[in-house]
């Protein structure tokens, strides 16, 4: 996640919390390769609140970089769990999508919520089993390929949440794979930034994909400032390029998805820009509308930043309400993918289908 689908399980408490940084980041990094990539692939999160059941066909934004890129991948967003297994009275289960026959790539996200509900998963047995068998079922039933873990836990890490969190991608790894579907996990974009609780070393040995969450460095309830910038500017000490270069110590550039997010936050500030409460999401097609079509208000003031590829906005709120909007769009994304593909990253997706 204030401006405010192989299966993919998401467990999410996306831009609820704000980590204090982390100032090791001395990860090597590794040297630019002179091999021109071309982009492979997209994929398309579909989220269970944006669900048209007469909807048949879900186009990504359109991005220059991508324009020969085959039809996206399907990733619907997705089942979550309760006490007794998959949720089956929640909406995102209600509202799943049917992937027709004909079409062979598309994942699952299975949704957990909490650190909590991890821990109880993993000192139950019985209760991880019917999960497993849960999933697998739901996924070749509803002709899935593949699962995607979002496993976004937004407690302070400890060395006993890393070891519950690469346990349990452990075993369901082993069963997912014992079925023959794929297994991908999605990762926080500043998980060498933030205190994040994840071995990467350890997951990488059991996840078949991963995909990076290239979005919210700045946060709904932190200081104003762009979505994930390319590159470091006035407003952040750490960027995407930065984040790749780490990544790619550990997890090869193949088996990496960069995902972006097609939205942005609108905060209220002081005279010296500082947040005055948490701020709103928007999404970029709000964003258009609101701003971008015609900007009625007060000291309207749009602007994109070289450094970051993503663009600002300042207005007023009459009496004297004064807003900072930062957000990503279709032209930061180009810049974006064009500057990832020198390293090797060749797969590509949004957040999310009707956001934008």
């Amino acid at each position: 996640m204030t401006i405010t689908i192989t299966i993919i399980i998401l467990i999410s408490t996306r831009a609820t919390s704000f980590y204090p940084q982390k100032k090791i980041l001395q990860a090597p990094t590794p040297t630019t390769s002179s091999k021109t990539y071309t982009p492979l692939s997209t994929s398309l999160f579909i989220p269970y609140w944006h669900i048209d059941k007469k909807q048949t066909v879900f186009t990504p934004p359109s991005i220059p970089a991508l324009e020969m890129v085959k039809a996206p991948r399907i990733i619907y967003f997705g089942v979550t769990v309760n006490s007794h297994g998959i949720d089956m009275t929640e909406s995102g289960y209600k509202n799943i999508i049917h992937i027709p026959p004909d079409q062979k790539d598309s994942l699952l996200v299975l949704r957990m919520t909490s650190a909590t509900a991890l821990e109880t998963m993993l000192s139950d047995e019985k209760l991880f089993q019917t999960v497993a068998e849960s999933v697998i079922h739901i996924t070749n039933t509803y002709n899935y390929q593949g699962i995607l873990l979002d496993l976004e836990i937004q407690s302070i890490p400890t060395n006993k949440t890393v070891a519950h969190i690469t346990s349990f991608v452990q075993r369901l790894a082993n069963e997912l794979k014992t079925d023959k579907l794929s297994f991908s996990m999605t990762l926080f974009g500043d998980q060498f930034y933030r205190y994040r609780p994840y071995d990467l070393e350890a997951l990488e040995k059991s996840v078949d994909h991963f995909y990076i969450m290239a979005y919210d460095l700045h946060k709904a309830n932190g200081e104003p400032g762009p979505n994930f910038p390319l590159r470091k500017d006035a407003t952040s000490d750490y960027d995407l390029v930065r984040a790749i270069d780490q990544f790619t110590t550990i997890i090869p550039p193949e088996k990496m998805t960069v995902v972006f997010g097609m939205y942005g936050y609108d905060w209220i500030v002081d005279e010296k820009k500082r947040p005055i409460k948490k701020a709103t999401s928007l999404t970029l097609a709000q964003i258009k509308k609101k701003f971008l079509k015609k900007c009625s208000w007060e000291n309207c003031i749009i602007r994109r930043d070289s450094a970051s590829e993503e663009t600002e906005m300042n207005y007023v709120e009459p009496p004297s309400t004064y807003h900072i909007v930062w957000f990503e769009d279709e032209q930061s994304v180009d810049k974006k993918i064009h500057a990832l593909l020198q390293k090797g990253i060749v797969h590509y997706a949004f957040w999310a289908w009707g956001y934008y």
